[in-house]
Order: structure tokens, then C-alpha cells, then sequence
């Protein structure tokens, strides 16, 4: 019976014979190989982009949570300044011309050279928010009015103005925060680890 194997088949032959189909098989494996491996490679370059996008969140959130603490460190300074200024009472008490003097320049004028640098990194509300109050109190300390009530009134729109601008700070601060807190929690876990 004829099966249509030749009888002087030797290994050597077969694969001389059959070659390209084992070479088109080991190519197979190898497209396969380099296939698995431009996956990992891709994977690994995502994996490094994202890291990367994160530290680069991270980085500008501490950047923020600085500037934060620096302005309001000086807004707590000009804060802490209109509280020097006595109430008055009566709408109309005149006050002498160097008295209302000297107690419009108690209010401390905020500084712009230590914080403009970091000014930049807060979010452009607060930005305008600063200027305008740094223009209020510059008026405010320029302002020739003597009456009590108009010291009170003034000061009491300097602080209101203060208080807001504070408080979106501070909101801002959170917002960093709770980008850090993951980084923090993560830093803690790797200490407890090694311990």
C-alpha cells in the first residue's frame, strides 16, 4: 500500500522538504513574541506617562499649598493690624487730622516682592482678589477722611474683603491637599512596611 511518503524519507530530508513551512511557523512564534513584547512595552510607556502626569500634579500642589500658606500668613498680618484700630462710635466723631493719620497707617499694607513669585501658582480669581485688596488698603491708608464712622465703615470693607479672600484661599489649600493626601498615605504605608 502507497501512502504517498516516500520510503527514503530521512529526517534531513524532511526538513530540507518542509523549510519554508517551518520557517514560516518560527516566524509565526516570533511576530507573536515581538507582538507580546511591543504590548509591554507600550504598557510600561502608559504606566510611565501616567506616573509621570501624577507627579507633575503633585509637584504643582505643593506648589499651590506653599503659596496659600504665604498669603495668608500676610493676610493674617494685615488682619491681625485692622484689629489695632479702635472702634468708634458716633457717625459723625471727628478725629484730629494726625490721629486719623496715624491710625490709617496701623493697617499693615501688603506686600507684593515675597509673594509675587508664588501669587502666580493660585488661581486667578484670588490673583484679582490680592490686587484689589492690596488697591483698598492703599487707598485706605491714602484717604484724607477724619470721621470715625468712615474709619469704621472703611475698615470694616477691608476686613470683609480679607475674610472672602481667606476663605477661597483656604478652599484652594483643601483642593491641594487632597491631591497630596494620596502621596502621604502612600509614604506612610512604605514606612510601616520597613518597620
Amino acid at each position: 500500500m502507497d501512502l504517498g511518503i516516500p520510503l527514503d524519507l530521512t529526517f534531513y530530508k524532511l526538513l530540507n522538504d518542509q523549510g519554508s513551512v517551518l520557517a514560516g511557523v518560527l516566524a509565526l512564534f516570533a511576530g507573536l513574541a515581538a507582538y507580546y513584547a511591543g504590548r509591554q512595552q507600550a504598557k510600561a510607556v502608559r504606566e510611565q506617562n501616567r506616573e509621570l502626569r501624577q507627579s507633575e500634579i503633585r509637584r504643582s500642589a505643593r506648589e499651590v499649598l506653599t503659596a496659600a500658606r504665604l498669603v495668608d500668613g500676610i493676610l493674617n498680618s494685615v488682619e491681625l493690624s485692622i484689629e489695632t484700630i479702635p472702634p468708634f462710635r458716633g457717625d459723625q466723631q471727628q478725629l484730629g487730622h494726625q490721629t486719623a493719620r496715624n491710625l490709617r497707617d496701623r493697617l499693615a499694607a501688603l506686600v507684593l516682592d515675597p509673594v509675587m513669585a508664588q501669587l502666580g501658582r493660585l488661581s486667578q480669581k484670588n490673583i484679582e482678589a490680592y490686587f484689589m485688596l492690596c488697591s483698598k488698603i492703599d487707598q485706605f491708608r491714602m484717604a484724607g477722611d477724619t470721621t470715625g464712622a468712615a474709619l469704621h465703615r472703611e475698615c470694616a470693607a477691608i476686613q470683609a474683603d480679607l475674610s472672602s479672600l481667606r476663605e477661597s484661599i483656604a478652599a484652594e489649600a483643601k483642593k491641594a491637599e487632597s491631591v497630596l493626601a494620596p502621596e502621604s498615605s502612600r509614604f506612610l504605608r512604605r514606612l510601616r512596611a520597613h518597620l
